[in-house]
């Protein structure tokens, strides 16, 4: 599933593809060559993890992480370079990935997700 987010003030981020699967999370953004600006990918972890670490092995370009709540405010972020690991020190429900500096949110801000068909 693929879905538009917004900041709740209405401010567009991204389109994002839902990775909630065991084999969509292991692969994530791995082996891409690129991602544009306006695009990323939202990890859901299981009910079990609360934010389990993410890696950026494979990959040939720096991203942007934002690990989102349960009620969808952002708790962390971090930049991550390809060939590394980061694990949240808060508990998350979501990660969002995204190309490095194509997106500034700050902690505590919530997002909206709207379903594209």
């Amino acid at each position: 599933m693929r879905y538009l987010i917004h900041t709740s003030s209405g401010d567009f981020v991204c389109r994002a593809k839902l990775a909630d699967t065991f084999f969509a999370r292991a692969i994530g953004l791995m082996f891409r060559r690129d991602l544009a600006r306006d695009e990323g990918l939202l990890i859901k972890f299981p009910g079990y993890a609360k934010g389990a670490a993410i890696h950026s092995f494979f990959m040939r370009f720096p991203i942007d992480l934002y690990f989102i709540g349960e009620d969808m405010r952002v708790v962390e972020h971090a930049t991550l370079k390809p060939w590394s690991w980061y694990k949240p020190s808060k508990a998350c429900t979501y990660v969002l990935e995204v190309k490095a500096g194509s997106v500034a949110l700050k902690p505590g801000e919530r997002l909206r997700l709207t379903p594209l068909p």
